[in-house]
């Protein structure tokens, strides 16, 4: 018995493991026969698919029609709604639709929409929440995270319209804030001084 032989549920577990671990190799599974194309769009092999190195940062060239992320991200492929937050965010501009898909990857534990979504949250007036999502990503994830996570979302920043700057501008000049922030004791920090600093390391890309 050949491998397209087997029955399409184990080839999909297959096909499922190899797209977990390499895009490449998902692709050339998928161009090596008709099977294993027709197997490509399973939900238990579109929500595992890796992503990463396929569409890695500057993520603003990536096509906004990119089927294969709005298809991953149908059967919640985290990394696929992530990327369509975004895009549908920053870039194609339905927001509410964005906000939406950064919220679902963030509550998931993607590092970059935790924080994406929170300083949106921020840069929406609502602080609190905001707040949460940047302190939850300090605590669990660490300072080297969350400056990995302001790098690749740099470029990003950079397509902020002015409005959009001038926002976060004005909310720095309305907090108030005192000596309080040590990194390495955010369960300590308040949101004021949290805030601060995240919209200044923000905007600084700018």
């Amino acid at each position: 018995m050949s491998l397209p032989d087997l029955p399409d549920d184990v080839l999909a577990i297959i096909l499922g493991k190899v797209g977990e671990s390499s895009y490449e190799d998902y692709a050339g599974c998928m161009l090596s026969c008709k099977t294993f194309q027709r197997l490509s769009k399973y939900p238990e092999v579109l929500q595992k698919l890796d992503l990463t190195k396929a569409f890695p940062p500057p993520w603003e060239r990536i096509p906004n029609a990119s089927n294969i992320l709005y298809e991953c991200a149908q059967f919640r492929n985290v990394h696929a709604i992530f990327l369509c937050g975004l895009i549908d965010y920053y870039f194609a501009k339905p927001r509410i639709t964005g906000i939406n898909h950064l919220k679902s990857a963030a509550d998931a534990g993607h590092c970059e929409a935790m924080y994406l979504y929170g300083m949106a949250l921020i840069n929406e007036k609502q602080l609190a929440e905001g707040a949460k999502y940047i302190k939850m990503l300090w605590t669990k994830r660490g300072f080297e995270a969350v400056w990995q996570c302001l790098e690749n979302c740099s470029r990003v920043v950079q397509e902020m319209s002015i409005r959009e700057y001038r926002g976060y501008e004005m909310l720095v000049s309305q907090i108030e804030v005192g000596d309080e922030g040590v990194v390495g004791q955010f369960e300590v920090v308040g949101d004021e001084w949290l805030i601060y600093n995240e919209i200044l390391c923000f905007i600084d890309y700018i």
